[in-house]
């Protein structure tokens, strides 16, 4: 039997917060720290990176944007996916093989790759709706045709991503955004396959721990449970506003998010700032 001294050292983050609050900045600035950086960027946000970071240790992140091509649909007057979902068997061929798309230099299978590597996802909110694009195509049904069986469906491919990551060798990063679970709907309507079909009726109900901001994610059932798959969950903040405005990393709770930083008390401040995530991932490595 293994003893703790022998314990995997590979690290598993996630990163919550809302938009603006630091969180793809606090990840780049590990680059600074000799940690080479492997995003997968389903938010194309990641421009004022190279703002906050020196040119040496931009050499050091490496990023493969992944997004769905849309298309405004004049006759739904909604916007529907164009061709096939390219986001979501992208990001599974990487996961498995990183493989530039535009140098083709192969670096190889991430769970063998060495300790100061990260596998970063930004963020899973946007990868969330990848899973989904990819499910209705695959189930043959628009964005305005959801059923029951595809939230399951597309629910079920994003957690067994995420678990896949509790057997990798591989440090993992996540960032997602914050928000409260919404009120559920009553829904009994059956078509003729026997599927639950999602049309809200009048009836609704309020989910356990309305109150409580989780990562936004597919589904009510799966927002609550995502933290749990993380050795680590920190939450970026901004404090202030205006020219005065600071983004910290907080290391304890408030009152309506989770935070899991298992370290004896006082071996960080409770307010780290944001380009200091090194200081909190170097007591585990």
């Amino acid at each position: 039997m293994p003893t703790l001294t022998k314990h995997q050292k590979s690290l598993r983050v996630l990163i919550v917060g809302d938009p603006g609050s630091g969180k793809s900045t606090a990840v780049g600035k590990l680059a600074e720290h000799d940690q080479e950086l492997f995003i997968c960027d389903f938010d194309d946000n990641l421009n004022p990176l190279p703002q906050f970071i020196t040119p040496k240790a931009l050499e050091r992140i490496h990023y493969e944007t992944l997004l769905d091509d849309f298309k405004f649909d004049q006759k739904s007057g909604t916007a529907a996916i164009s061709g096939i979902p390219q986001a979501w068997p992208r990001y599974i061929k990487l996961a498995e093989q990183w493989v530039d798309s535009e140098t083709g230099e192969d670096y190889g299978k991430p769970d063998e790759w060495e300790d100061n590597r990260w596998f970063v996802e930004d963020s899973l909110t946007s990868k969330s709706n990848a899973a989904m694009n990819y499910t209705l195509f695959k189930h043959k049904r628009a964005q305005n045709e959801k059923r029951i069986r595809d939230w399951g469906v597309a629910i079920d491919r994003l957690e067994s991503s995420i678990i896949a990551f509790q057997s990798s060798n591989v440090n993992y990063i996540c960032t997602a955004h914050l928000a409260r679970l919404h009120m559920e709907d009553v829904t009994e309507n059956v078509d003729a396959d026997g599927d639950v079909v999602s049309k809200p009726t009048a009836a609704k109900r309020l989910p356990p721990n309305a109150m409580m901001r989780y990562p936004v994610a597919l589904g009510q059932k799966l927002p609550p449970k995502i933290g749990g798959y993380f050795n680590l969950v920190l939450q970026a903040v901004r404090v202030g506003s205006g020219v005065g405005a600071r983004r910290i990393l907080r290391t304890v709770p408030e009152e309506d998010v989770d935070i899991k930083v298992p370290l004896p008390p006082k071996t960080v401040p409770t307010d780290v700032p944001i380009d200091q995530l090194w200081t909190i991932l170097k007591h585990f490595k």
